[in-house]
């Protein structure tokens, strides 16, 4: 195990293999919507974070419904908000996963866990230039024209979908424009 290992799901990891993938520079490929579909359990993708564990976010279409990013942000949403029933049921604290954390999963984290983050997961100056152009008055997103830009952002994951789609952008090249 080493910075270059990216292992699937993390859903049944023990205290001791969590410490040690972080000593390891290992990584987790976080599929919430496979893990769901497949019965397989609940991430505790916060405490894999607190631990210092790189964690990127997944499909996992073998298993999961869809290919989508944002069904995948979505559910990772759901999958913290699940944990937090768990921690307090055992009378503890716990800080679910929030959009602006599902949205780093989806971009720089995952980035990391792949170890190209010095050419993609951002826009800093001298990275590629990967990025998607959403209409969020169509569909189902409703907007107002009144939302903050985290109101939008949160409207984007919890509601967007193929339509709020106009343009993407691959390495600086508009691969698909509506």
């Amino acid at each position: 195990m080493n910075e270059q290992t990216v292992l699937a799901h993390g859903v049944h990891l023990t205290d001791a293999e969590i410490k040690l993938l972080a000593k390891k520079g290992g990584a987790i490929a976080h599929c919430p919507s496979s893990n769901f579909m497949l019965y397989s359990g609940i991430a505790d993708i916060r405490k894999l974070l607190d631990n210092g564990v790189k964690v990127g976010l997944g499909t996992d279409v073998a298993g999961g419904p869809s290919p989508s990013i944002v069904d995948a942000m979505r559910n990772a949403l759901i999958c913290s908000r699940s944990n937090l029933f768990q921690y307090r049921k055992e009378g503890k604290e716990y800080k679910p996963l929030d959009t602006v954390d599902v949205l780093s999963l989806a971009t720089e984290r995952g980035a990391k866990v792949l170890n190209i983050d010095d050419k993609v997961g951002n826009f800093k100056v001298g990275k590629q230039f990967d990025a998607i152009v959403a209409d969020m008055t169509t569909g189902a997103c409703d907007c107002f024209c009144d939302e903050t830009p985290s109101d939008l952002l949160d409207k984007f994951v919890q509601r967007a979908d193929d339509r709020n789609i106009v343009r993407v952008y691959v390495r600086g090249k508009l691969v698909k424009s509506i």
